[in-house]
């Protein structure tokens, strides 16, 4: 009786499995975020509201995806509340530091 292997239910693979997207690397969040500090002090016009904006940045690419950091960043150039001059030089940060999760 010792020797007796358990036996096990197998799942049954269902197909339905997450699809990969671009995500932020985590493990370049710090070099992300001194890059993207870089840019908007490069801007003309210094706002306040920087930070939180880059902050939400951040988070969409590392929880969501690439596309909606950058789609946000798009909506907030609408509203005026971003240069059109920092809208290329972020997106092309975010695309630098994406990977494949």
């Amino acid at each position: 009786m010792a020797n007796r292997r358990r036996t096990y239910q197998h799942r049954p693979n269902r197909g339905d499995t997450s699809k990969r997207v671009r995500m932020l690397d985590m493990g370049r969040m710090n070099s992300f975020m001194f890059a993207a500090e870089d840019i908007f002090k490069q801007l003309p016009v210094q706002d306040p509201g920087f930070p939180s904006i880059l902050a939400s940045i951040a988070a969409k690419a590392s929880r969501m995806s690439i596309e909606d950091a950058q789609k946000y960043i798009k909506e907030k150039v609408v509203e005026g509340r971003l240069p059109k001059e920092a809208e290329e030089p972020l997106c092309r940060l975010l695309d630098r530091y994406s990977r494949w999760r």
